[in-house]
């Protein structure tokens, strides 16, 4: 199987953190075709990666998806939970990085790269991100933390959007990201020490602050 990557993509990122937990053969690609372009368009259907290509030429898009389909073929390293409720609260925490804290943060990549920012924008959504952070404390308090339960699926689809929280928001001036919201800073730390957690952290500041250097 291969891997169609960028090493700074938040959700390509998560995938390449659950290959490598469970010890899989995938190898990790640059896609050959711009992304932007048509032939890439037409080649994948929902334009963006990562895409899993397995070795019958199938393919699977969207992260989400992917790690569920390798959690299912491979489950001798589980990275979900046997119970309902814990694996519903697991997909809360997936959607939680998709659909609320990543679109609070995100929009502060436009003003990265804008020779005039705009400081109201900045604003909204650095209290945004906040807020988002603080409902994701409020479920990490009721859900529990990795140290008292089994690292999932939900905590590797937050990993790269929480290092973009503490990446990207300093350099609009916030000097601690997670100060506002401990529970957050208390899983940061605990996922942090995860061996294979770190190397991926590693490959997306390399190429973060690539894109940063970037004219």
């Amino acid at each position: 199987m291969k891997s169609l990557d960028l090493n700074f993509s938040p959700y390509a990122s998560r995938v390449r953190i659950v290959v490598r937990l469970k010890h899989l053969p995938v190898t990790f690609e640059y896609p050959q075709l711009g992304l932007k372009t048509p032939e890439f368009k037409a080649a994948f259907p929902l334009g963006k990666i990562p895409i899993l290509e397995l070795d019958d030429g199938t393919y699977i898009p969207e992260s989400w998806a992917i790690m569920e389909y390798l959690e299912e073929m491979f489950p001798e390293v589980p990275l979900s939970p046997t119970d309902p409720l814990a694996r519903a609260q697991m997909r809360v925490l997936g959607r939680c990085a998709d659909l609320h804290l990543g679109p609070a943060l995100f929009p502060l990549f436009v003003q990265l790269k804008r020779p005039q920012r705009d400081d109201a924008a900045i604003a909204l959504q650095i209290d945004a991100t906040r807020n988002e952070l603080a409902k994701l404390g409020r479920l990490l308090e009721e859900y529990g933390l990795p140290d008292s339960r089994s690292l999932h699926l939900g905590d590797i689809a937050l990993v790269p959007t929480i290092y973009y929280v503490t990446a990207v928001l300093p350099l609009f001036g916030v000097e601690d990201p997670l100060a506002t919201a401990p529970l957050v800073a208390r899983w940061w730390s605990l996922v942090c020490d995860v061996a294979v957690i770190a190397q991926t952290l590693k490959e997306i500041d390399d190429g973060f602050r690539g894109f940063l250097k970037q004219g």
